[in-house]
């Protein structure tokens, strides 16, 4: 079992001192700020990140409206995130963002691909289209797969928006969107590089460069690699499991003409070599695995052969814009992108024999275009434009079972091809300088087209009988999700808005079909109607910054995972996808920032959430399969998170700053049956860490401490072997602690 020395970990964390938390608050000169950190924001936008300047505290501009707007002073639940935040408590995954966003929950902890809920809207199968839109850099990414890991050092800003896009984002957008924005060359030259070293043989290394290339030409590179032996030791393999192995790299080339046109090309691409998520068994009802487990060191085989995924992607994506005058700009956003695994190996039974195996290939390729106008003229702002979106999607995999001494194999293939079009429109309009409106909507036409095929296969993966085949499955849905909200600037620091806002989440095909009545029975696409009733104010002359919101989401045509559910009428044996009916959520979020002085900034946010299902009777035609009133899924009824830097008063030829985040996750059920098994219980964690920059020197050298408390609950139950009475279970990472150098030039 590995352990790490708490007592040494304290003393190197007092030795060495502190992390560069905080995000949007810098103090320092613009020499210490390009020192401290390197994805410094253009000097032509630095409110864009930096709420203090000169002490003075100021708002933070965000993008969320596809145009640049005062945080305080945007009608919508958004939360924003700055470079210094992401580099001092090592924003790396998604999973990281817990605590820091208000409503926002990644369950479980597969750390390459993440499910994300807001609000209690997600989507728990990565073979659906996801309920949170995710982008970068303007680009969208349609699914789950390869989406968590964000560990580039010209990562700028991240910001969360809550609540259905649908209007300027599209479709799945129902419980919000997360936008992952890099920095783009400028005619500054800068240059980065940092390593790391910590517990469980983790090593991590960055390297970012930029500089002009010509007048009005400029490129970067940004390069991010991360490894480490795993947590967990498997005796019988001789080896530690769930491993990491990731590389990265986003390289831009931007070209400004003329001060009315920006080109900017992007070229990126990972690799990750990680080991899958290894699930560990247990043969209780799990209610005593609610606390701590202290013993990782199993004597389990998790997999008889090898774990390790082999999953490439990346991509080309061309941002052109076009001022034609002070009142008018016209983007395109041009964008190629693919993801292959090959193979992705799972052992959902964690032991030696072949009881609950598959392994798994994905080729993904996909296109997506848009074209956009905002226009500004006196009171009226007006966001508008056509999207296009082509996806082929294909998919395999080959499972192994194990009936009395006999190993069974089998195959699913399926193919999607899925297009979209679209045409959307946001007006805003002040009526005064204190009350405004805004209205909008989208129209959108989708097209799928399916087919899916199983077979029984020998040990060697080869199919050796056709179960069924399905092709030339088709289905069309279209969509029309309005937006209207009102606002009102009572005083310059009080803002209150409410709103009404539609969604639409993709229907379609189960990917993973068992059988061919699995397989041909598509979804209808989940609809969601949001009410909020918002507040954002400054107090305390200008040094307390808040954001309050209620909000209520009705569900209709929820999307479910039912097992042997009946299907007009007709039992279907195994896992489907189906409309179960209604539901909502209800709740009260919050975020507050607040800067005592100008060397202290404490932050914290919190959301209360009730769910239920209105209406989900008998899905499998028992008596007892009633889930109506039942909790919705993987929703808290409580989270909170919140985080504190100190500029410490040392004797110092430098800067020292600590910090320390925590954050809380009430229980909730992984399961629409609300059984006992699949209770997740509460979880708490902490997290420290430490920066020193001397003065007017390139370096700085920084520590950081992750789950301090060395709390390791039950963070999902993965799935249920009845003939067993197996469960599969997912535990969170132990304390670990790493350290490390950093230059500028």
């Amino acid at each position: 079992m590995k352990r790490t020395n708490v007592v040494a970990i304290a003393v190197s964390v007092i030795s060495l001192s502190n992390v560069a938390f905080g995000e949007e608050v810098e103090r320092n000169t613009d020499k210490q700020q390009k020192q401290a950190n390197p994805a410094k924001e253009n000097k032509a936008d630095p409110a864009l990140l930096s709420p203090t300047q000169s002490g003075i505290i100021q708002d933070v501009t965000i993008t969320s409206e596809r145009r640049k707007t005062p945080l305080l002073k945007t009608p919508a639940a958004v939360s924003a995130i700055g470079p210094s935040q992401i580099q001092g408590q090592n924003l790396q995954i998604l999973k990281d963002l817990e605590g820091k966003i208000p409503a926002f929950a990644t369950p479980g902890a597969i750390a390459n691909m993440q499910s994300i809920y807001i609000r209690g809207i997600g989507t728990g199968d990565a073979g659906t289209y996801p309920a949170v839109g995710q982008y970068v850099d303007d680009v969208y990414l349609p699914r789950v797969f390869g989406n968590s890991i964000f560990d580039l050092p010209d990562l700028e800003r991240i910001e969360v928006l809550r609540g259905p896009q649908a209007t300027l984002y599209g479709q799945n957008t129902t419980a919000g969107v997360v936008k992952l924005i890099s920095r783009d060359p400028s005619q500054d030259t800068v240059a980065h590089v940092d390593a790391s070293y910590g517990s469980f043989n983790a090593f991590q290394a960055h390297l970012y460069a930029a500089t002009p290339l010509g007048e009005g030409v400029s490129a970067s590179v940004a390069y991010g690699h991360r490894q480490a032996s795993g947590w967990i030791h498997d005796y019988a393999l001789g080896r530690d499991v769930n491993r990491v192995n990731t590389d990265q790299f986003r390289a831009k080339l931007r070209l400004s003409p003329s001060s009315n046109l920006d080109a900017i090309l992007t070229i990126d691409g990972a690799q990750d070599t990680s080991d899958n998520a290894t699930f560990l068994p247990t043969y209780s009802n799990l209610a005593p695995l609610a606390g701590k487990l202290t013993n990782f060191a199993l004597p389990t085989t998790p997999t008889p052969g090898n774990l390790q995924l082999g999953r490439h992607s990346g991509g080309v994506s061309l941002r052109l814009t076009y001022v034609p005058d002070e009142h008018w700009t016209i983007k395109s956003i041009s964008a190629g992108r693919f993801l292959t695994d090959s193979p992705s190996p799972w052992d959902y039974d964690s032991t030696p024999s072949t009881i609950n195996d598959f392994t798994q290939w994905i080729n993904e390729r996909y296109f997506y275009q848009e074209l956009q106008s905002i226009a500004a003229y006196g009171p009226l702002t007006v966001t508008s434009g056509a999207t296009f979106f082509t996806e082929n999607f294909r998919f395999g995999r080959v499972s192994g079972t194990t009936s009395g001494n006999t190993v069974k194999y089998s195959e699913v293939r399926s193919n999607i091809a899925d297009q979209s079009i679209s045409l959307y429109a946001q007006a805003n309009y002040k009526f005064t300088e204190e009350f405004g409106v805004t209205l909008g909507v989208r129209g959108s036409r989708e097209w799928q087209t399916y087919g899916n095929a199983g077979y029984t296969d020998n040990a060697l993966g080869v199919p050796t009988a056709v179960v069924y085949t399905l092709q030339g499955q088709k289905n069309a849905w279209n969509g029309v999700t309005p937006k209207i909200s009102f606002d009102y600037q009572w005083t310059p620091d009080l803002l209150t808005y409410v709103s009404f806002t539609q969604g639409q989440r993709t229907g379609g095909y189960n990917r993973s079909a068992s059988t061919a009545a699995i397989a041909a029975l598509p979804t209808k696409p989940e609809k969601v109607s949001t009410y909020e009733l918002g507040a954002k104010f400054k107090t305390l002359d200008g040094r307390s910054h808040t954001t309050v919101a209620v909000f209520y989401n009705d569900f209709r045509d929820y999307i479910a995972s039912v097992t042997n559910p009946v299907v007009n009428g007709v039992p279907v044996t195994g896992s489907v996808f189906v409309n179960a009916g209604a539901a909502h959520t209800f709740g009260v979020e919050f975020e507050e920032k607040l800067w005592p002085t100008t060397d202290l900034e404490i932050r914290f946010n919190g959301a209360l959430i009730k769910s239920a299902f209105d209406t989900f009777v008998n899905p499998t035609g028992a008596a007892n399969s009633n889930y109506t009133g039942n909790r919705v899924p993987f929703v808290s009824t409580a989270q909170f998170g919140g985080s504190v830097e100190y500029t410490l008063p040392v004797d110092l030829p430098g800067q020292l700053k600590a910090n320390a985040y925590a954050k809380y996750i009430s229980p909730f059920y992984s399961d629409i049956a609300n059984t006992l098994p699949f209770r997740v219980g509460e979880q708490f964690y902490v997290g420290l860490g430490a920066n020193y920059q001397p003065n007017n020197e390139p370096w700085s050298v920084f520590v950081r401490v992750t789950n301090l408390l060395n709390n390791q609950p039950r963070v999902l139950t993965n799935g249920y072997q009845p003939s067993r009475g197996e469960y599969e279970v997912t535990y969170a990472p132990p304390l670990q602690v790493s350290g490390g150098l950093a230059w500028e030039f």
